[in-house]
């Protein structure tokens, strides 16, 4: 895994990797109210305790631990990220000294490490686990776009098992590109994002009360590059409104329901329609091979 994870900061905040300077800091959260009732008791009591704690973890080629500190270098709580054996991806944790809750500092240092992650090729799916009591951790994880995935019982204790599929928030980012390359609405449209989502054959189809039209890249783009640069169209903004996604290994489909909304020959107007993506998986990253739409 790329070290940079180990270096990540926000405006208020530095991430950096566990160490043994760590050893006070972590005997004074490991036995805070917080960490002892939903997180469980360590046996940490003394410094040499904490010590060897550190020690067991720092070198583990599963076990991430980051020490989220202050500008002034004051250390405030823990992003860990960790695969279990019983667990089938990596799973992000949090931890905070108790005055330093209520500040936003977990949802901030979370969302950084998060969204290196979701650049990172060494992850697919990230999880998240509480047990149900944790009322302030479940609100946390669902503000950081993780859904519920499963409750999972270990070492007797039921947990809520959060997930963020990586390649559906990939793919949930695509469609906002797609809608928003037609939007003129106090911005210019910018038709060229259909040639860096698209692939060079991608198939469009526009099916509307049983009249089938079938366009490539160029033939799609030109006139509605024309529609909303010459007056005809304006003030025009598309976006969806409701979808469900289905991923199998490097395919996927979206069925996306959407509202739009402009003004045609001075006309103002609004409509809803259903569109059908569907995505290959290239490298890294998803592309549009096919997409049918209708108007309703």
């Amino acid at each position: 895994m790329n070290n940079t994870i180990y270096n990540q900061k926000t405006n208020r905040l530095t991430l950096r990797k566990l160490g043994e300077e760590d050893c006070s800091f972590i005997l004074e959260l490991m036995n805070s109210e917080g960490w002892l009732k939903f997180i469980g008791d360590r046996n940490v009591r003394n410094e040499t305790d904490s010590l060897k704690y550190i020690e067991s973890i720092i070198n583990k080629d599963n076990v991430i631990y980051l020490v989220v500190t202050l500008k002034d270098d004051t250390q405030i709580g823990i992003i860990t990220l960790i695969k279990k054996d019983n667990l089938e991806f990596h799973d992000i944790g949090f931890a905070f000294l108790p005055s330093y809750n209520n500040n936003g500092y977990a949802f901030e240092a979370s969302k950084v490490v998060l969204s290196y992650i979701e650049n990172s090729t060494d992850f697919r799916a990230i999880l998240a686990a509480t047990v149900p009591q944790n009322k302030n951790s479940i609100k946390l994880i669902e503000k950081l776009d993780l859904s519920f995935y499963k409750t999972d019982i270990h070492e007797n204790d039921e947990l809520r098992l959060y997930i963020m599929d990586l390649d559906k928030v990939k793919i949930d980012k695509l469609i906002k590109i797609l809608y928003s390359a037609f939007t003129n609405k106090g911005i210019k449209p910018n038709l060229k994002f259909l040639h860096e989502t698209c692939i060079d054959e991608v198939v469009i189809i526009k099916n509307t009360k049983g009249l089938c039209e079938k366009y490539n890249l160029e033939n799609f783009i030109e006139p509605r590059k024309e529609l909303l640069t010459n007056g005809t169209l304006t003030e025009f903004e598309e976006y969806e409104i409701g979808e469900q996604t289905t991923i199998v290994r490097n395919i996927a489909q979206r069925l996306s329901h959407y509202q739009k909304d402009g003004i045609l020959n001075n006309k103002r107007f609004s409509n809803k329609g259903t569109k059908i993506f569907q995505f290959v998986k290239i490298g890294h990253g998803w592309q549009v091979c096919c997409v049918i739409w209708d108007d309703e």
